[in-house]
Order: C-alpha cells, then sequence, then structure tokens
C-alpha cells in the first residue's frame, strides 16, 4: 500500500472554424493505491485518485479566462484462479475497472465554464499461464482474451482484447532473461479503432544480493501496459481522458535501456545507474536519467538522479529528483 502524488502542467492549441484559443492546464493529483495477494493465489488491486487544479484559456480575439479543475480517478481488478488446469497451464478469471472524471468551474468565459468529460472502461475474461517448461532455458508462457466495454466520452462500444506474453530464462541462477508482450484489439463496434502494443525485453540482472552488472535493453512498438499500478501511464495523464490519445499513440515506436553496477558500501548496496528511452511519433520524446541508488535493506531505498526530457520540436526540461522508498 502507498499513496503517489503527481504535479503535471500542459499547454495546447486548437481551433474550430475560424475560432482558435490557446490553453494551459495545471493539475496535481494525489493517488492512494493497495496491492494484495491470498493465500489461494488471488491477486488485488485498486487505487483511488483525486485531482485539482487550474485551466487557463486565451482566445484569438484576446479575451482570457481561467476555471478552476477537479478530477476524480477509481481503478481496480484482480484475477481468481480456477479449479481447472490444462495440463501444466493454470486457467484465471482476470479482470479491471477504470473511470475518470474531470470537470471545469468558475470561469466568467462560457467556452470554459461547466465543461464536464468522463471515460469509464471495463474489462473481463479468461487468463492462461503456463508453468516453467524446459531444462537449460526456462520458458513461461502466458495468454488472455478479454472482453472490452467502453463508454463515456469519446471512444464507446464493446470489442475483444488478447494478451500474450513469454518470458525466456537461463540456467539456474536466471540471471539472463528475455521477455516478450504483445496486446492487441481484435474487434471493437467502433470503427476504426486501433489500440496495440508490443516489446521485447533482454535482461542481465545483477546477482541475488544486487551487486555485479545488471542492464535490459529493447524496443517496444505502440502503447504497451506496464506491469504494476504506478506504471499505468494513463494514472498520470488524466488531463488527457479521452481515449483518442491512445489511438494516436498506438504509431509510435522506441527503445528503452537501462544500466547499473551494484557495489558493497557503507553498509548496503550502492548502485550507480543510467536509463534511457527513446519514443518516435507525434508525441515522440527522447528521456535521459543518470544517478546513483542506495540500499541498506529489502525494504529501504534512496535514489539521487538527473533527468532530461526532450520533447519533440526540440523543447528540453531537466530535473535533479531525490527518491525514498520504504516498504513494509
Amino acid at each position: 500500500s502507498g499513496v503517489a502524488y503527481s504535479s503535471s502542467g500542459s499547454d495546447a492549441d486548437y481551433t474550430l472554424g475560424r475560432f482558435g484559443a490557446a490553453l494551459e492546464t495545471d493539475l496535481t493529483l494525489v493517488l492512494p493505491y493497495l496491492e494484495t495477494e491470498f493465500d489461494s493465489g488471488a491477486t488485488g488491486r485498486a487505487m483511488l485518485g483525486i485531482g485539482s487544479g487550474e485551466a487557463t484559456i486565451t482566445q484569438t480575439d484576446k479575451r482570457q479566462g481561467s476555471a478552476d479543475l477537479s478530477v476524480y480517478m477509481l481503478s481496480a481488478g484482480g484475477s481468481w484462479p480456477t479449479a481447472w488446469e490444462i495440463g501444466s497451464a493454470e486457467l484465471s478469471w482476470s479482470g479491471d475497472f477504470g473511470y475518470t472524471s474531470l470537470s471545469t468551474s468558475g470561469s466568467a468565459l462560457p467556452s470554459l465554464d461547466g465543461l464536464s468529460v468522463s471515460s469509464m472502461q471495463l474489462r473481463g475474461g479468461m487468463e492462461l499461464t503456463f508453468e516453467e517448461l524446459g531444462y537449460g532455458w526456462k520458458t513461461a508462457p502466458r495468454a488472455a482474451l478479454l472482453m472490452r466495454l467502453d463508454s463515456g466520452d469519446g471512444v464507446t462500444g464493446t470489442g475483444f482484447e488478447f494478451t500474450g506474453g513469454m518470458l525466456m530464462s537461463s540456467g539456474s541462477s536466471e540471471r539472463f532473461s528475455v521477455d516478450v508482450n504483445l496486446r492487441t484489439l481484435i474487434m471493437h463496434s467502433a470503427e476504426e479503432l486501433t489500440d496495440w502494443g508490443a516489446s521485447i525485453q533482454f535482461r542481465l540482472s545483477p546477482f541475488g544480493d544486487g551487486s555485479g552488472l545488471g542492464f535490459a535493453l529493447g524496443p517496444h512498438w505502440g502503447a504497451p501496459e506496464g506491469d504494476g499500478l504506478l506504471d499505468r501511464d494513463e494514472a498520470f495523464r488524466l488531463d488527457e481522458a479521452s481515449r483518442q490519445s491512445r489511438q494516436m499513440r498506438g504509431r509510435e515506436r522506441g527503445l528503452a535501456a537501462n544500466l547499473g553496477y551494484g557495489l558493497r558500501a557503507f553498509g548496503g548496496m550502492l548502485t550507480p545507474y543510467s536509463e534511457y528511452r527513446f519514443t518516435s511519433g507525434e508525441h515522440g520524446s527522447i528521456r535521459q536519467l543518470a544517478g546513483v541508488r542506495f540500499s541498506n535493506s529489502d525494504a529501504l531505498e534512496f535514489s539521487l538522479f538527473s533527468e532530461r526530457h526532450i520533447a519533440r520540436l526540440g523543447q528540453a526540461r531537466s530535473r535533479l529528483a531525490v527518491e525514498l522508498q520504504k516498504r513494509y
């Protein structure tokens, strides 16, 4: 369990016929979350998001106005093993639910006052996971077929999603692994809707105590789902509530890499590390990160790093950050 905090800003220009405007938003979010695993093998997760901010609009007729932003989000999901087994594979029920609502109030400009947008997505289906197969190289395939319901503003309708993947690891130490993931929308009642993502990652993990060299490298296509509750990009992009943005991001492709080396120092593990992520396309960017991470146990971790983000059109911003993480 924990609480995440996010502060973000965005700029946008738009035209409607012969009218146009520039829109700026600032948004702050607080997101308490919980993940749990039961003795039966069932898992559950939930996140609640509450946010507020301000939107400022400047019209082509030089009129300017501001409005208060309010954001609410709810996300929940989990999996439940069934009693059915197919050979070495286990069948589970899997599902998740997400809801986002954004509204404006308190503006003297009619174009900005009383706006409201919301979206909801519900997915549910069956997931098939296989035990590790092989000896020298171990392979663990997985696949799921989910029914999907989209409602609210933006894309609406029903469809089916397929997700699949395979994790391959070498030897008893399992230091080297290859992880392949695929997610695609098979069909949807909304015309011309595409939503897919794929990635492959090659990873060399440090030794069991965290020492030694570790790196990961791999390309990705489209908008793949994150592995963890807070890894989902949408959790921190709630001001882009329309799911049309996922269709645009489906044309992206890129490369991600990270490198680190763990050293025994100061009574714990000191790891200098670097990360790099390149994304092409209309919304592409380059993210570079370098820093050092210290951990004196599995429960406490301290990181100091610098980050540089280069957006399309050459716009760049940098920051210096300190992170402290405590697990219970």
